[in-house]
């Protein structure tokens, strides 16, 4: 199964979730979908090791930050050292995108 991470600023991602859902009632469980928003750990007391397991747990990071945040601050830190593939879809900071990697495509290119 290919498990998939949205980290996202907004509640945008329905078409993706339906994508999933269509895949999977076609061709089985193949895959998931898992969303964590930014706003959930804006506040600084919010441990941010439940976003290192989740990342360590999925195949494909999606990353959608609109804006200054806390958690976007600490993708670059967060991602850095991972061979996960990252598709940083918009709103990226030029070192937040560095992090993109698909297949031989870098970011940081």
């Amino acid at each position: 199964m290919i498990r998939m991470l949205a980290l996202t600023t907004l509640n945008n991602s329905s078409a993706l979730k339906k994508a999933v859902d269509e895949l999977c009632a076609t061709y089985g469980p193949i895959c998931e979908i898992r969303k964590i928003y930014f706003k959930d750990y804006e506040p600084p007391d919010v441990s941010l090791e439940a976003i290192s397991a989740e990342i360590s747990r999925s195949d494909i990071v999606l990353v959608d930050v609109r804006s200054d945040c806390r958690l976007g601050r600490n993708l670059p830190h967060l991602l850095k050292h991972s061979t996960k593939i990252i598709v940083v879809l918009v709103g990226a900071t030029p070192e937040t995108f560095s992090l993109t990697r698909m297949g031989k495509f870098r970011g940081d290119m």
